[in-house]
């Protein structure tokens, strides 16, 4: 399961982006934050939402209908080529915590 809380900094062509796991649905901001809603299953949707986001942050200026149909295309390779996106390792508490 991917919880909220496991956010993570990734460098995008626009620059660098803070992906943020939220209960929130799927959004890019415009301070440079893509908000991904945690799952319990990593299936299909998630991946396209996850490329989804990140199409949006990367090429701001396309259309919604185009981003939903370049994640999906790009969705349907990945999956039929077996990508699925890796559970994160779970945050080991510091020692003596």
């Amino acid at each position: 399961m991917i919880h909220a809380g496991n956010d993570f900094w990734a460098n995008l062509s626009t620059g660098e982006w803070s992906v943020i796991i939220s209960d929130n649905m799927g959004v890019t901001l415009q301070n440079k934050s893509i908000v991904i809603p945690p799952v319990k299953v990593l299936s299909r949707d998630y991946q396209d939402t996850c490329i989804h986001e990140a199409i949006h942050a990367s090429m701001p200026t396309l259309c919604e209908t185009d981003v939903a149909r370049l994640a999906n295309d790009i969705t349907e390779v990945l999956w039929k080529r077996g990508y699925r996106l890796e559970h994160p390792k779970k945050k080991r508490p510091k020692k003596g915590s």
